[in-house]
């Protein structure tokens, strides 16, 4: 999803990988101004999972690539382009 590749589809049809790409870097800066130095991150969750995704299908498949804001709190770094 933060590299372009997947969308983030709601069950309805509409879009929101705009809205998922933004609240990663989001989230890191909000952990950052608060030192945060714990987060508890939801394996299945289309921003958080840390092992796997939803895969979008709405029938409980998964998706093996972590994005989002594990991607973001992991990588802060590549987090910067977004």
């Amino acid at each position: 999803m933060l590299d372009g590749v997947a969308r983030v589809i709601e069950a309805g049809g509409k879009d929101v990988t705009p809205l998922f790409v933004a609240g990663a870097p989001a989230a890191l800066e909000l952990a950052r101004a608060y030192c945060i130095r714990i987060a508890v991150l939801t394996d299945g969750s289309p921003s958080c999972g840390t092992s796997y995704l939803c895969d979008g299908t709405f029938g409980g498949g998964k998706a093996y690539s972590p994005n989002g804001c594990h991607r973001c709190f992991t990588a802060p770094s590549w987090c910067r382009g977004i």
